[in-house]
């Protein structure tokens, strides 16, 4: 009964969070550093996208044992046997590293620390 009440307002933050990850992440172009962070966190499958996807398979899982349980408690008889056993739910997370945007974050990260070197070379040549 709990989980019922409680879904509309979590589907409502979990929109809300990946939004404001979007918006953060279109932000991190404007700096070297944050760039930086951002390359750093994301292959190290530790950002908030991440964190977001382990989050619902984590209540994916929590549903899988809640129904498991309820299904064995009230419906079946109490008896454990090796069949149910092997039936039982598993917790299944693999973080996925998009890569290619990791590769692209580098070349700009690089076109940002070469800009400096270019202008200054241009100044220089001017004089």
């Amino acid at each position: 009964v709990l989980d019922y009440g409680v879904e509309p307002v979590e589907k409502e933050y979990q929109q809300l969070l990946s939004t404001r990850i979007k918006i953060t992440n279109k932000l991190n172009y404007g700096s070297p550093s944050l760039l930086a962070q951002d390359i750093l966190v994301t292959s190290a499958a530790s950002d908030m996208s991440q964190m977001l996807a382990y989050d619902t398979a984590a209540y994916s899982y929590f549903k899988k044992w809640n129904s498991y349980l309820d299904d064995r408690i009230f419906f079946k008889e109490n008896k454990f046997t090796k069949t149910d056993f092997e039936s039982l739910p598993k917790y299944e997370f693999k973080p996925v590293i998009d890569f290619n945007a990791i590769f692209k974050k580098l070349i700009l990260l690089l076109v940002w620390g070469i800009m400096p070197l270019v202008a200054g070379w241009f100044l220089l040549k001017r004089k």
